[in-house]
């Protein structure tokens, strides 16, 4: 409704900054009396603001790695340390050992031995601080996983096995 207001003797108008995202209406109104005509109401719309770039997150941690004994490896008693090297940025490490690979592959409760600063442990010993102090069964592969926990979260490790031989 362009009642009341003024006419413009130009034939450009300025709008000044307009809003990002929005749809602006209007119209060319003709005063020439006692000819006055009604324009056609036109619109166009600006492009919407783009979206603020997320900001960056913590860089996860890496895995653990280089597993010792090896991966598949065939050790020859039935008590061992087993070692890794740690990620960089990890503050401990969720470590999971036992004869069943679904409990370890699943983290599950059964397979969790402990959370160590250290990097490596002693398994298959009834000494105090030793995983698995039950000892290690002569025939049995044993799966294990190291799990870094740092600052920002846990990075889930591979899993690593080694068997004791007969």
């Amino acid at each position: 409704n362009a009642v009341g207001a003024p006419p413009l003797p130009m034939t450009t108008f300025d709008t000044g900054p307009l809003e990002a995202g929005k749809t602006y209406y209007w119209r060319v109104d003709e005063f020439n009396p006692p000819a006055n005509v009604t324009g056609v109401v036109w619109s166009f719309s600006t492009t919407p603001a783009p979206e603020p770039e997320p900001e960056p997150g913590p860089e996860p941690l890496a895995k653990a790695a280089d597993p010792t004994p090896a991966d598949g490896a065939e050790i020859l008693s039935t008590f061992a340390t087993i070692g890794w090297t740690a990620a960089a940025g990890a503050l401990s490490h969720d470590v999971y050992i036992s004869d069943n690979l679904d409990d370890v592959t699943a983290g599950a409760e059964a397979a969790f031995v402990g959370n160590l600063t250290d990097t490596s442990a002693i398994v298959g010993l009834p000494i105090s601080g030793a995983l698995v102090p039950d000892g290690l069964v002569a025939g049995k592969t044993y799966y294990w996983r190291v799990d870094e926990v740092g600052p920002d979260g846990t990075t889930e490790g591979d899993v690593w096995s080694f068997t004791v031989a007969l």
